[in-house]
Formats: C-alpha cells, sequence, structure tokens
C-alpha cells in the first residue's frame, strides 16, 4: 500500500508528507468498506490483507518510532479506536473465511499473520520481568501481564497447530524414541510437559531433516516459519499460563526449550532476554532443583544455555556462573596446585 510507503520509506519532515499519508489512509479504508459491502470482494484475500496492513500501520505507531521527528509526533498519533476496529474487523472476517488455516490461497499472507500473532506471546515471556513468580504447584496467580504489549488477537486456536499440520502426529519422528523425554520423566514432570518436550524433540528433528533435504521434506520454507512461529507462540503463552503451577526444574526446562526453539526459528542469540533470566534465577533459588537437573542428566544442556543468554549482564551472568559453576563440579577435573 503506497500509505504504508510513505509512512516506512520517506520518514517525513514535512506536513505535506504527513498530508500525503492521511490521504492515502482514508483511501484505503475507503476502498476496503466498498469491498466488504460486496458478496464477492468482503473475504477475499486481498481485502483481508488490506485490512491486515491497516492494523499493522497503526500499530507502527505503539513503537514510538515517530517520536525523534517532532512534526510527525504532532500529525501522526496512536490511535486505539482505529486499531480496535481493524483487529476486530480481521477477527471477524477470519472468523468466517473459517480462521487463519483457510488463508492457504494466499501462504504468504498466512505466514505473516502467523507471525504477528505468535511473536508478542513470545516476547512477553522473553522480555517482560514479572512481578512475581510463586514457584510451588499450589499458588495458582495466574499468567503475568505487562502494558508494554498490545493485547494478542485470539485469531489462532490453541490446536491450531494440530489442526493445520496434524503435527507432531504426522512427524516420522513422533514415534522415535527421546533420550530428552525420558530424561524428564525420570525425575517425575508432568504428563503435560513431558508433551511439549516430545514435541519440541520432533520439530528440531524435523528442521534438521528439511535443511539435509528440502526437496524430499513434506515442507517447504514457509512450513517450517509457520510452524516455528506457532511452536513459540503457543509454548510462551503455556508457560505464563502454568508457569505457577509446575515445579522449579520444569519451568528451567521449558525456558531452556523456549530459547532454543527461538534461537532456531528466528535466529537470535538470545540477549537481553530479561523476562527468561528474573524467571531462571527464581527457579535456580528453589530448593534441589540442581539435583534434579543432574539426575536427568540435563544439567551441561540448561547451563549452556544460560551461560550464553546471561553473557554481557553482569548481574546475571555472575550469578549462573557460579551456579553453573557448583552444578558441574564434578563433571570439571580438580586442578592440583
Amino acid at each position: 500500500m503506497n500509505f504504508s510507503f510513505t509512512l516506512s520509506a520517506e520518514r517525513p519532515h514535512e506536513p505535506r508528507h504527513f498530508k500525503s499519508f492521511l490521504e492515502h489512509r482514508i483511501l484505503a479504508i475507503a476502498a476496503v468498506q466498498q469491498n466488504l459491502a460486496s458478496e464477492e470482494l468482503a473475504l477475499t484475500d486481498e481485502n483481508i490483507a488490506a485490512v491486515f496492513s491497516l492494523l499493522c500501520v497503526e500499530e507502527n505507531f505503539y513503537i514510538h518510532a515517530t517520536e525523534i521527528y517532532s512534526k510527525a509526533g504532532r500529525y501522526l498519533q496512536q490511535d486505539d479506536i482505529q486499531r480496535a476496529t481493524h483487529l476486530a474487523g480481521l477477527q471477524r472476517m477470519l472468523s468466517i473465511r473459517g480462521g487463519a488455516g483457510s488463508l492457504e490461497s494466499s501462504r504468504v499472507l498466512q505466514a505473516f499473520i502467523i507471525r504477528w500473532i505468535c511473536t508478542p506471546r513470545g516476547c512477553r515471556l522473553a522480555y517482560v520481568i514479572p512481578q512475581a513468580i510463586p514457584v510451588d504447584r499450589e499458588s495458582s496467580t495466574g499468567p503475568q501481564r505487562d502494558p508494554l504489549f498490545l493485547t494478542e488477537p485470539d485469531i489462532l486456536a490453541d490446536d491450531f497447530l494440530q489442526r493445520v499440520y496434524n503435527y507432531p502426529s504426522a512427524s516420522a519422528f513422533a514415534r522415535q524414541h527421546s533420550t530428552m523425554t525420558a530424561a524428564c520423566r525420570k525425575i517425575g514432570m508432568s504428563e503435560a510437559v513431558i508433551r511439549i518436550i516430545s514435541t519440541d524433540d520432533c520439530l528440531r528433528k524435523d528442521a534438521l531433516a528439511w535443511l539435509k533435504d528440502p526437496d524430499n521434506h513434506p515442507w517447504d520454507a514457509l512450513d517450517i516459519q509457520n510452524v516455528f512461529s506457532m511452536t513459540i507462540g503457543n509454548l510462551s503463552s503455556w508457560i505464563l499460563e502454568n508457569e505457577s503451577k509446575m515445579s522449579a526444574a520444569e519451568n528451567i526446562t521449558l525456558l531452556c526449550i523456549f530459547v532454543v526453539v527461538s534461537w532456531t526459528g528466528i535466529g537470535s542469540t538470545g540477549c537481553g532476554l530479561h523476562g527468561i533470566l528474573s524467571r531462571m534465577r527464581r527457579y535456580f533459588d528453589s530448593d534441589h532443583v540442581m539435583l534434579e537437573l543432574k539426575i536427568a542428566g540435563i544439567e551441561v544442556w540448561v547451563s549452556v544455555i544460560l551461560l550464553i543468554i546471561s553473557m554481557g549482564i553482569p548481574t546475571h551472568w555472575d550469578y549462573f556462573f557460579g551456579r553453573c559453576t557448583a552444578m558441574l563440579a564434578d563433571r570439571i577435573p580438580r586442578i592440583e596446585t
């Protein structure tokens, strides 16, 4: 759309550019409304894409990208009503169409929408420092929320990954032995957590199989992006909703899996994950958690992840370096002086 290009590419300083942007936005909204009045055009991929684009433009104002331009700050403001209107419209259109899974005729649009939905979920877990996290199974304070992130849309059903991709059931690796799953069962992790660990194990094996021979794998690049995006979104939501019910070892394991899936699916090194690190510190203060991780045999894996994501953050690095050194003490040869 021309109006989004005017905003993002030009980053204008002059009022005439603001006027051009506003004119294009009005024209785009009018075109969408005209299409909505037509039975043939109302729910087309093109009209859904137009509403999604309008929504993304409105959300650009929430990242304060225009604040460095004093004139832009006066002309282009956050508009909660516009955003809510576009979001409600997109939800309604997709609901009538049959959900995001119905966009198979426009798979690029589908991939954009899936990633747009799932990314805020992952960001809330990764970057928002929770006020308090109970570490006992009896507590039930529920997930922590933060106004930094906008309310996530209810467009993807929780079982979307299963319904669209029949995953992990359809994976060739679904029935293979999983060393990680067996290790976590050894310390009594719940079956719900075990299922998540098993799905992650399948996903890593499928991703590796696709990288080795993409032509003979049932997925293509968009499928890989969709599955990783949905896994990140579903996993982060599940952790936020259930962290108060899980043991410290279960929380640590799932947080590490979240980091690894994010590395693989997004390519981020995980720097500055203050939400993850704050949670990890609280769970590492629990009694016997290091012993449980050692019994399961995953203490080295956990330590490597913790040291990587805490690197460059002195307050966290010093803490986790000490804890990981203590946890790995029997694996490090003694140096006689």
